[in-house]
């Protein structure tokens, strides 16, 4: 017999908020969970906040100069403090945290020679050397008298790549990741006591996770300067889906607010070789894994479909859940009509076939698929033929085996002879069910088309948001090579966390650097 077909209908009248689900929410503006016309809930940020929290560069400095974070950072530079055996030749005209400083200005003015530019006007470098020196630890070597120069820049720069700073670099990254995990705890993000609960969605129990390619900072891909770095990789948008730069993924928090997400992590992904797109998957993949180790309480990422089988069935063995849209069998107008255009159809795979016994011990007998995500039951329409009609999620199960997390996903099977539930299990098929490989590639924990997936998944929005933001401040990253593009990365992760931690202080009422009162 053929698979059956999905009917629409149904899934309308079965994809009702039942049992209801709640929002857990954390900050602000509560209220701005929406009903969208095409029936699907979400989540709506005020744009009036986009005008109102306009960043001044002064303010950008001000914010980078007294946040901890920057000199926590900073710490694992060497060359910031004084020394009783110097090694041989003349004394650095500036400590290593003025070229981290200006690391991350170049990040928010848009290249080198801009933030170079910047500290040397003479009144902003005495601005610059009068806020480092109310906030700067004590041990701290203070800012030259005279702006650094370009040669001095450069100098940072070269030993950042050689291979005697390698220690250092993987350090100093760690170092920024740490604080950043640790600002976003107390912000009451990945709380290991929360549990994870089916019908209330917590967003600070969630993480979104995407790749952004970024211009090459040369335009020249086969002849010349061209940036090793730089790549193809796949781009959502590009007429061909790929574009040409270099490409990082990164990690955020959840926020409502305009300036409220915390950059966590980043990592670079890997070109190959001619136009074969680099692994977006594999980068990501690492990222998740070093923060659920740092914070058990990260529950799941919202990603986009980088993620494949062979991934989410090692996070969610990791007790890390993928929100994302399944890839389809088949979907030839996608570069014209986007993810859902005419003539996407659907991976269907069949589960098991679930028996029980009524009232009168008579034993029935139904037959489960996925259907994309979605769990469905083999059923007969009005003409008697086979449909499909969609399950309802009503909870989960999660044990603890020896091979890591199993998750099992509870659907409400309707039957005149007496309901039942049934479980699913997410990374792999169970004993029970039929084999198939693709299974942690089509079921997910809040199947597409439930409110908790169009909730927690709308929250994408705000990761395009969050890229756009960045480029806007930095078109490309200015360096040649990974190794220096981490550090611009990492001047930008210090940069925006240092302004979204001196928003959150503001809205608290609280002393901070943007108003000057910190």
């Amino acid at each position: 017999m053929s698979t059956p077909t999905l009917t629409a209908a149904p899934a309308v009248q079965l994809r009702a908020i039942t049992p209801p689900v709640k929002v857990q929410r954390a900050g602000r503006r509560a209220e701005l969970i929406t009903l969208r016309p095409n029936g699907k809930y979400g989540a709506r940020r005020a744009r009036t906040h986009e005008e109102r929290e306009v960043v001044s560069l002064i303010q950008r400095v001000r914010s980078i100069l007294a946040d901890p974070g920057f000199w926590e950072t900073a710490t694992h530079l060497p060359g910031n403090t004084r020394t009783v055996l110097r090694a041989s030749g003349r004394p650095a005209d500036h400590p290593t945290w003025v070229m981290f400083l200006i690391a991350a200005l170049a990040t928010q003015a848009g290249s080198q020679r801009a933030a170079i530019a910047l500290v040397a006007d003479p009144g902003f470098w005495r601005y610059v050397r009068d806020v480092a020196n109310h906030h700067r630890p004590v041990m701290f070597i203070p800012a030259g008298d005279k702006p650094p120069a370009r040669h001095h820049f450069s100098h940072f720069l070269r030993k950042w790549e050689s291979p005697a700073w390698r220690e250092v670099r993987t350090q100093v990254i760690r170092a920024g990741r740490t604080y950043a995990l640790e600002q976003a705890k107390r912000l009451g993000h990945f709380n290991p006591n929360d549990p994870l609960e089916y019908n209330r969605v917590r967003p600070e129990q969630w993480v979104t996770l995407d790749g952004t390619v970024y211009q090459s900072p040369s335009n020249r891909v086969d002849a010349g300067r061209c940036d090793p770095a730089s790549g193809w990789h796949s781009k959502g948008g590009a007429p061909d889906g790929t574009a040409y730069g270099t490409k990082y993924s990164i990690v955020e928090t959840l926020s409502d607010d305009y300036y409220g997400q915390l950059l966590l992590s980043f990592g670079h992904v890997t070109p190959r070789p001619g136009k074969t797109q680099g692994d977006e998957a594999a980068a990501s993949e690492r990222l998740l894994n070093q923060l659920k180790k740092a914070a058990p309480g990260l529950r799941g990422a919202v990603s986009d479909s980088a993620f494949r089988g062979p991934h989410i069935r090692r996070l969610t063995r990791r007790g890390i859940l993928i929100l994302n849209h399944p890839v389809a069998a088949k979907n030839p107008n996608r570069l014209e009509g986007g993810r859902y255009a005419d003539g996407r159809v659907e991976r269907t795979h069949k589960i098991r076939t679930a028996t029980h016994k009524g009232a009168h011990g008579y034993e029935c007998r139904h037959t489960i698929y996925l259907h994309g995500s979605n769990p469905c039951v083999e059923a007969f329409d009005e003409n008697g033929d086979t449909t499909l009609v969609p399950l309802v999620p009503v909870g989960y199960d999660h044990r603890q085996t020896k091979s890591g997390h199993v998750f099992y996903l509870k659907v409400a099977v309707e039957c005149r002879r007496g309901n039942f539930t049934e479980l699913i299990r997410l990374d792999q098929a169970g004993t029970s069910d039929v084999a198939h490989a693709a299974r942690a590639d089509l079921a997910r924990f809040y199947p597409v088309g439930t409110p908790q997936f169009d909730l927690l998944y709308g929250r994408r929005n705000t990761s395009e948001s969050f890229h756009a933001k960045m480029k806007r401040t930095m078109p490309r990253i200015p360096a040649y090579g990974r190794l220096r593009q981490d550090l611009f990365m990492l001047g930008y992760q210090v940069a925006n966390n240092a302004i979204a931690l001196a928003f959150h202080a503001q809205r608290a009422g609280q002393p901070n650097a943007l108003d000057d009162t910190r």
